[in-house]
This record gives C-alpha cells, sequence and structure tokens, in this order.
C-alpha cells in the first residue's frame, strides 16, 4: 500500500549568493513517513551546479531505494542499510524522484526539483 503524502513545497536555497556568512553546504530534509523516518539529503558538489543525493530511512529494514532523473531511472541501491548514497552526480535544473521500496512494493516516493539561481 502506498502512502499518500502530499507536503509542503518549500524553497530552499543552497548557496545564500555570498551573503556574508552564510556558505554553500548540504541541505537535509527529515520527515517520518509511513512508519519511517526519513533524512534525505543533498549536497553540492564544487562548483555549484552537480549535487550528491543520500538518503536514510530508519524504523523499517531492507528498503530499496532508486533515484530517477528527469523520468529516467538511474540508478538503485538494493538496501540503505548498506549504502545511503548515491553515486550518480545530478546536476541543477533535474527533476528527481527518489522511490522507497520494500519487498518490490513502493512504499513511498519523493519528488525533488533543483533549481539554478
Amino acid at each position: 500500500m502506498e502512502d499518500d503524502f502530499n507536503g509542503p513545497e518549500k524553497k530552499i536555497p543552497y548557496n545564500e549568493n555570498g551573503r556574508p556568512g552564510c556558505a554553500p553546504g548540504p541541505v537535509s530534509i527529515e520527515r517520518r513517513i509511513a512508519g519511517m523516518d526519513a533524512k534525505i539529503t543533498v549536497t553540492p558538489e564544487e562548483g555549484g551546479d552537480i549535487f550528491l543525493v543520500s538518503a536514510v530511512i530508519s524504523g523499517c529494514e531492507k528498503i530499496e531505494a532508486s533515484l530517477v532523473i528527469n523520468g529516467w531511472e538511474i540508478e538503485s541501491i538494493p538496501d540503505l542499510s548498506e549504502r545511503k548514497s548515491f553515486r550518480t552526480p545530478v546536476s541543477g535544473g533535474s527533476d528527481i524522484l527518489l522511490v522507497f521500496k520494500k519487498s518490490g512494493l513502493v512504499l513511498f516516493t519523493v519528488d525533488l526539483m533543483l533549481e539554478r539561481s
């Protein structure tokens, strides 16, 4: 059974465009979904237009995660307890869908939109 979770849309800048005291860095989103604690982290690489995505899910064992970029499944992690980060870098301006499954069934999905600023 897939949860229907529609959270608020939020724009979170990863770089405050040179504001004093601000530096580019990772952005993490934490949310309790389907009885599990999910933490998604987007980390900008040097140059600021390439990002790495990682996920931590607690409260459930053997969760598979798939990275879908602009409608194409690019990478899959069979067990998030063994590896948390996707190896495929994502470019700014990409539509990202993270699909979380257990025993082949979709538990929930997370949509991310990386916009260039």
